[in-house]
């Protein structure tokens, strides 16, 4: 296991805090919007057994925290991460991460075996013709946070877990698991939320080529369960729906969501074999 932390100025530095655990095939993880590494200890201690896991704190969060890019978007977002990264990684991206992943792989495919998208769309808001987050919510979001981010964090997380089986034990979970790491830099959380209400994607993703996975949630809030057939006619490719899951399923189902991630990284690895 190796840790690398060394952004300390955001004029300085471009380097984000990343945690590699395990040997083998790399697998990115990408947390979503206000978050950090930590929510995926278990999920990297689980797949480490098999996979060399790189969890990586996204700009402005976390250990990352004072390494923000002039523009906070998703190409500089990417860029960022693309520096920490190496060749052939499957990369999977929850929530806003999603949205980075699902950038790095149509516009940075050579460097991506495979993609895995998790509670997450190419776009978030919900418009006449698409399901989603209402404007107004992600608007209110905006506002409250500058009053107080604490608190709105706090807020999206019950939103996150709305819907769950058990939303007050998964959101003490996600809760004590962020918070073992340094807090987030408002700047990040505003610029964030301003990805998540303004980003569209749609066009782009149909033209992705290389193998991909979208996991969902059946009771999602964020992602609702009735736009799910229209990503997926996007997107394309292989999906699954956690029956019982929220927005965040690795959370509330760890173990049969490893199992799903690892069965079809290894076959697409099998089937990568077989015709090399």
């Amino acid at each position: 296991m190796s840790d690398n932390l060394t952004a300390n100025s955001p004029s300085t530095s471009t380097s984000l805090y990343t945690k590699v655990e395990g040997e083998g095939t790399p697998l990115v993880l990408l947390h979503g919007w206000g978050m950090n590494h930590a929510i995926w200890c278990e999920v990297a201690s689980n797949l480490s057994q098999s996979y060399s896991v790189i969890s990586i704190d996204l700009p402005g969060l976390g250990n990352s925290s004072e390494c923000l890019p002039e523009m906070y978007d998703l190409p500089s977002l990417s860029e960022r991460v693309l520096k920490v990264i190496p060749d052939n990684a499957f990369i999977l991206g929850w929530s806003m991460g999603g949205l980075i992943a699902q950038y790095l792989a149509c516009h940075h495919s050579h460097r991506i075996q495979g993609l895995i998208t998790l509670a997450s769309t190419p776009k978030f808001v919900a418009d006449s013709e698409w399901a989603g987050i209402q404007p107004k919510i992600l608007a209110q979001f905006q506002q409250q946070l500058a009053e107080n981010f604490q608190l709105t964090l706090k807020r999206f997380l019950a939103i996150q877990t709305m819907g769950s089986e058990n939303p007050k034990q998964d959101m003490r979970l996600i809760q004590q698991k962020i918070t073992q790491v340094q807090g987030a830099n408002p700047v990040a959380l505003a610029e964030g939320l301003d990805l998540l209400l303004n980003t569209d994607l749609r066009e782009d993703i149909q033209q992705l080529s290389i193998p991909r996975l979208s996991l969902f949630g059946r009771l999602d809030s964020l992602v609702p369960h009735k736009g799910i057939a229209s990503i997926q006619k996007l997107l394309g490719g292989d999906s699954y729906l956690f029956q019982h899951a929220s927005h965040a399923p690795f959370i509330s189902h760890c173990d049969e969501f490893c199992d799903v991630v690892d069965g079809w990284i290894q076959e697409q690895l099998h089937t990568k074999k077989l015709t090399d």
